[in-house]
């Protein structure tokens, strides 16, 4: 049997970068790592559209990566 156990939880954030040579937006994105994996939705969710709302308009996506270990048990 194999067993996971969560290591890493990150904060994504999509932001506009700036124009593409064919006028579309150029999208980077933005990753905070060493989150704390016991942190509730709710308040990654706080976090990351405080820091969105600082990013002056350009941020247009958030999100959470989630990293796992896998072992044999």
């Amino acid at each position: 049997m194999v067993q996971s156990t969560l290591i890493s939880n990150s904060i994504v954030i999509k932001y506009v970068a700036g124009i593409k040579a064919d006028g579309k937006d150029l999208y980077k994105n933005l990753k905070l790592n060493n989150i704390r994996t016991a942190i509730k939705d709710e308040d990654l969710f706080a976090v990351g559209t405080a820091i969105m709302s600082l990013m002056g308009g350009n941020a247009v996506d958030l999100g959470k990566t989630l990293e796992y270990s896998l072992m044999e048990k």
